[in-house]
């Protein structure tokens, strides 16, 4: 019958007496050394010759009601007042059978005990027989977690407990989860300590209870280890940033319990950030030390401090690049220029670009009315310098230029001075202008005068009849004109069975009623002595062991004694009372049958040693014998992972408990040659240790009693960076090319932080090097370096190189350049290209639109180039501009890959001085004009004058001849030079006439109508006079008489016509 065990007790009985009760025993079906709860057990009493006045009682707990059974007869029916304990009694030829059915056991049923009692109602002749069964039940272990989490601080002891009900007792382990090593607590099983919890030990720890009976019962508890925040070592001391760079982020790694709240704080301030720290451009005024702040209840704050160091090209601090300043003549200019860089610039310098576009760098020697002062600051990275021009005058206009470089570039500010009327120009205007009128008043006047007066001729004088007018003065010349220009115990296990001899079990009589006079029964008493000695024997620890002793001949004045270790001097038991300091010791057997057998259960490693039974009159040696209690291994590995430095030793432990000693072996997981260590027992020994040599290292202990237990130790080498050697040392990108990246590979232990570091620099860049978009400032020799901590950085060069189109650099200047009439004009080209091209050609392209290929020394142009290793420029000089050399200059080079180009504007305007000059020429010129024309009318009249008060030339005579045209030579050469240095002229009747040279006779004659000199130079070019015969007015009394010239006798007058 599956499922349900037997027990039986025989009785055997004889004329109505009975005779013995047969000791109670188990048997079970199916075949089992337990009972399991859930069974079914059923307890039988097997009675011999049994009379209908025998009485078969079985007796239970109190819980349990008594039940008897007499003969077979009408009282059967006592039995069946008990459903839920059935009993059936069972009848053959010679025997019976009472059966007690149990049905279903639970662990309450436990160790209960059960007796089975036949009396034939005659206690005068003979006493009750009895026999008795103890219940057993085993059942699955049970484990209750009084405390689910424990939350202790790093270094204070932490214990982790789990109550546990079973039988028989369990065995309990713990183990944490998610970790591989199993774990056990202190002896008790049901705590496990650790004392000096670290940070490492937080997690879910499992305790698991196994007693051979399943399910194996299993509870859990969270250890929580609370410890001050801690900040990563690893983060950069100092961090290099470029100027102007965007959406930079700096973030702070800390770990902590309760986990921490991290912030930025800029030192020495209050100023917090959240992290990580964000940058949306980056300014030179971001530069300083920070630190991160990282701060959990309970703990003091914890901090790093981060330098961030702002590199770049310079930075012009207030004013935009470009401005304009307005001085009085005379008044003082004052510029100011602020800079921040780092590197610093060498020098901050000035220049001055005049009106003609020719710029010259200004220093303190460059005059007396300029001082330049500078100031620098290399803590705040600022450089400051002014410059000041005393007594400004219109020369100094222009555009004044503060300019300052370092290795990343240049920065620029153009500051325009403009020069404004001077309070002094108004009354010179005005002085000018009264000046003038008063000339010209007083001219007016004085002309007004003389011809009130008559000395300013108004009408010609007449002229005698017949007389032609002299000729006219001839023009007043022309003169030319010159034009300028970014536990709990649950005490379950100390649960001990009650005493078989104890209240659940009736006391047996006394061994004086040894017969039985009935039937005549006799014995006779011997000295005692061993029937059954102790043996020696092993036990597994936290199992039961029952050392066996018992005795012939034993009498009520004999004491057995069991002796324990060491050396016997341990009282375990008297008789049948065990010492109560050892509660896990009980003496079983029957005692009247001389049977005191030794019980340990959870045997436990101080129960080794030797034991001894002992009474009164026996051989002690002989009763000794040795318990050993074994236990499988157990592995601690006091230093779970291991870290040490490439090419150094390494020693790796496993300490092993158990009973006998164990075997270690070591192996590494997931490698299959053999170690290349020393075992030395519980150690493993690496000499020099390589990175390859890291690994999980497992560690067996092996004693022969089963399970063998393992241990893991982690071998973690730490060895310096390493950067992939395939990398390549050039890499060729083109120009204008979007998206480029490099990535740099690099391996160690720690993992090493990689960057880009531009060589002979402190730039970095994070891994991999980006760049959104190539240009030829890109090209240069950069470095991966690899750094992790321990060890010094390492670094490899890669140079990129870049080709493509030409770029003209400097696409931010003008492209319209105004100069001044008669200036000089300067333009400039400056291109970089890999390949270079050939050459730069400049182009002029006229107002007309035609162009035309300029060269040097054509026309007044200059042009001076200039070839680097990877930049060209070209420099066109264009002297003495005027209006016509305005237009379009076009500078084009070309490579392989492309052509490119720069218009410049050319505008020229006319000078102010120019202007200025042609009106004071115009104006003297007019007032001298006025000038002579009124002393030339002052000078005629004073002729009129004269000639009125000679004689007139008598009636009929004719009038001198008229004067000659004007000659020729005149018109040529714009003079009335004639050329003839000698000539004298003389007047002749008011008329200059030339005087003849001295001549002979023959050469020259006399008419009367005029004269004629062949020798005379301008014969040729003064006509001959010729006398005019005038008629003179009415009143010939008036009439005045001509003075005839003779040339060879006196003047005689001439006598008039009739």
């Amino acid at each position: 019958m599956a499922g349900v065990a037997w027990l039986v007790v025989l009785v055997v009985a004889s004329a109505a007496v009975l005779d013995h009760v047969e000791c109670a025993k188990y048997r079970i079906t199916p075949s089992s050394t337990s009972v399991l709860q859930g069974q079914t057990v059923i307890l039988q009493c097997a009675f011999y010759d049994l009379t209908a006045k025998d009485i078969v009682t079985w007796d239970g707990p109190p819980n349990y009601e008594s039940i008897a059974f007499p003969s077979p007869g009408p009282q059967s029916s006592k039995g069946q007042n008990f459903p839920l304990k059935p009993v059936i009694h069972h009848e053959s030829v010679g025997r019976a059978v009472v059966d007690l059915i149990l049905p279903t056991l639970t662990k309450w049923d436990n160790g209960v005990n059960f007796t089975c009692t036949a009396d034939q109602g005659y206690p005068q002749l003979t006493h009750p027989k009895s026999s008795s069964a103890i219940l057993s039940v085993h059942y699955p272990p049970t484990v209750i977690v009084p405390q689910t989490s424990v939350h202790v601080r790093e270094g204070s002891p932490a214990n982790l407990s789990c109550m546990v009900d079973s039988n028989p007792p369990a065995t309990v382990t713990w183990r944490k989860l998610g970790h591989g090593l199993v774990m056990k607590g202190k002896k008790g099983g049901q705590t496990m300590s650790l004392p000096k919890a670290s940070r490492y030990d937080s997690g879910v720890y499992e305790c698991t209870a196994d007693n051979g009976v399943l399910p194996h019962g299993m509870g859990t508890a969270t250890l929580d280890v609370q410890y001050a925040p801690w900040i990563d070592p690893t983060m950069d001391d100092e961090i290099t940033l470029m100027h102007d760079q965007e959406g930079f982020k700096l973030r702070c790694l800390a770990d902590g319990n309760p986990k921490p709240h991290i912030r930025w704080r800029r030192k020495d301030t209050s100023l917090y950030w959240e992290n990580p720290l964000r940058f949306h451009r980056v300014r030179y005024d971001v530069e300083g030390t920070y630190q991160c702040v990282a701060t959990s209840d309970g703990f003091q704050e914890v901090t790093k401090d981060t330098f961030i160091n702002i590199v770049g090209r310079p930075q012009l601090l207030g004013e935009e690049s470009v401005s304009a300043t307005a001085v009085a003549a005379g008044g003082t200019a004052r510029f100011a220029c602020d800079i921040m860089a780092d590197p610093m610039p060498d020098r901050i310098i000035w220049l001055w670009r005049d009106r003609d576009g020719i710029e010259k760098e200004l220093t303190v020697a460059s005059g007396e009315f300029i001082a330049i002062s500078k100031k620098r600051d290399t803590d705040t990275k600022s450089s400051s310098s002014s410059l000041t021009i005393k007594d400004v005058s219109y020369n100094n206009e222009g555009t004044y230029i503060c300019r300052a470089s370092n290795m990343f570039g240049s920065v620029q500010r153009n500051f325009q001075l403009q020069l404004t009327e001077s309070d002094h120009l108004p009354a010179v205007i005005i002085a000018t202008t009264a000046g003038i009128v008063l000339v010209a008043t007083i001219v007016i006047i004085g002309i007004a005068v003389a011809k009130k007066k008559g000395l300013i001729c108004i009408t010609r004088p007449p002229e005698p009849l017949g007389v032609s007018a002299p000729r006219p003065m001839p023009p007043i010349p022309k003169y030319g004109r010159k034009r300028g220009h970014g536990t709990n115990d649950s005490g379950v296990e100390d649960l001990e069975l009650q005493e078989v001899d104890g209240t659940m079990k009736p006391r047996p009589p006394p061994r004086v009623d040894k017969e039985w006079k009935a039937v005549g029964l006799t014995y006779t008493a011997h000295a005692a002595k061993y029937r059954v000695m102790p043996k020696s024997t092993a036990v597994l620890s936290g199992g039961t062991i029952t050392m066996k002793c018992a005795y012939d001949e034993l009498t009520p004045a004999d004491t057995v004694v069991w002796l324990g270790p060491p050396n016997f001097k341990k009282l375990l038991a008297t008789g049948k009372a065990v010492n109560p300091r050892f509660q896990r010791y009980a003496i079983t057997g029957d005692h009247s049958k001389g049977e005191f057998n030794l019980a340990i259960r959870d045997a436990r490693r101080r129960d080794e040693g030797e034991y001894k039974c002992s009474t009164f009159g026996v051989d002690e040696a002989e009763g000794q014998a040795t318990l050993t209690v074994v236990d499988p291994p157990e592995v601690f590995v006091p230093r779970p992972s291991i870290f040490v430095k490439e090419g150094d030793l390494a020693n790796l432990t496993c300490l092993v408990d158990g009973n006998p000693a164990s075997t270690v072996t070591w192996r590494k997981l997931d490698h299959h040659h053999s170690l290349a260590g020393t075992e030395r027992g519980n150690h493993l020994i690496l000499h020099k240790v390589s990175r390859y040599d890291a690994g999980v290292y497992q560690c067996t202990a092996d004693n022969g009693i089963p399970p063998v237990d393992v241990g893991t130790v982690t071998l973690e080498v730490r060895y310096p960076p390493w950067i992939d050697p395939s990398m390549k040392q050039t890499i060729t990108v083109q120009y204008d090319n979007d998206g480029f990246s490099l990535d740099c590979l690099a391996e160690g232990n720690p993992k090493p932080h990689i960057r880009w570091r531009r060589k002979d620099t402190s730039l970095y860049w994070e891994n991999p090097l980006r760049f959104n978009r190539v240009d030829y400032g890109v090209e240069g020799t950069y470095e991966c370096v690899a750094t992790n901590a321990g060890f010094p950085e390492v670094s490899k060069e890669t140079k990129i190189d870049v080709i493509g189109l030409p770029h003209l650099l400097g696409q931010d200047l003008a492209e319209v350049l105004t100069v001044q009439s008669g200036g000089t004009a300067r333009l400039g080209c400056r291109i970089v290209a890999d390949p270079l091209p050939g050459r730069i050609t400049w182009v002029w392209r006229n107002k007309h639109g035609i162009e035309n290929t300029l060269h040097d020394g054509l026309n007044g142009i200059t042009i001076n180039d200039k070839i680097t290793e990877q930049e060209m420029s070209s420099a066109l000089t264009v002297k003495h501009v005027d209006v016509g050399r305005a237009g379009t200059y076009i500078c084009q080079a070309s490579n392989i890959f492309g052509p490119v180009k720069r218009n410049i504007q050319l505008e020229v305007k006319e000078s102010k001085t120019s202007l200025f000059i042609i009106i004071i020429a115009t104006t003297a010129s007019a007032l001298a004009l006025m000038a002579t024309m009124a002393f030339g009318c002052v000078l005629k009249k004073r002729r009129v004058t004269r000639k009125q008060r000679k004689p007139t030339a008598v009636h009929g005579v004719s009038a001198s001849r008229p004067m000659p045209p004007v000659p020729k030579y005149i018109h040529a050469t714009n003079t009335i030079d004639s050329g003839v240095e000698d000539l004298e002229l003389h007047e002749l009747d008011r008329a200059l006439k030339p005087h003849p040279s001295s001549r002979g006779r023959d050469d020259k004659e006399w008419k009367s109508v005029g004269l004629a000199y062949s020798g005379l130079v301008h014969s040729t070019s003064l006509p001959p006079y010729s006398t005019v015969e005038r008629q003179l007015p009415d009143g010939e009394d008036n009439i005045r008489h001509l003075t005839t010239f003779r040339e060879d006798g006196p003047t005689v007058p001439a006598t008039p016509s009739q």
